[in-house]
């Protein structure tokens, strides 16, 4: 953000942040008290430099290596969402293999995310450390509540547009 770090829920009031393009980013920021604006990804940074949005969001290694960093007076770190790397393959081709494959097949993706999160972690206080020495001011929000809060009723919104992988999605955080 160039407006203002984000601590709590009120610091995004008004904000005008860059959300990808879609129903659920736009309705989530909306929900938080921003301002959503969905944009192509290739005209953030220009819309970011000119002041047409105040945020975008971004992980640390997209603001790195995009010099987010360099034009950003602050970053705040807010869990809202977590990419990863996916590995998917046809049912078909599941089926085709007999159950060592499968076994060995599962056992190397497991292998795979464990491996990703670690280099993820392991690279979160590199990227922190590069920011801070490009200016940019970093914070972490610790508590949550009040996002939560503000966004609960999503889930029940959404979860028709989500199908059946909405009560995956909630067993596999715990809700």
């Amino acid at each position: 953000s160039n407006v203002r770090p984000i601590t709590q829920l009120s610091d995004l009031n008004g904000i005008k942040i860059r959300t990808m393009e879609g129903t659920i980013p736009v309705a989530t920021w909306n929900a938080l008290g921003a301002n959503a604006t969905p944009m192509a990804w290739s005209e953030t940074y220009t819309a970011y430099v000119q002041g047409t949005i105040d945020a975008v969001e971004l992980p640390y290694n997209s603001i790195v290596a995009n010099g987010f960093d360099q034009i950003s007076a602050y970053c705040s770190t807010t869990n809202h969402q977590y990419s990863q790397d996916i590995i998917a393959l046809s049912a078909s081709f599941w089926e085709s293999l007999n159950e060592s494959e499968q076994a060995l097949l599962q056992e190397a993706a497991d292998y795979a995310a464990e491996y990703q999160i670690g280099v993820m972690e392991d690279t979160e206080e590199v990227f922190i450390d590069e920011m801070a020495a490009n200016g940019c001011v970093v914070n972490k929000i610790t508590d949550f509540t009040e996002f939560i809060e503000a966004t609960e009723f999503l889930y029940d919104e959404y979860a028709e547009d989500l199908g059946d992988i909405y009560t995956e999605i909630l067993e596999a955080v715990g809700r």
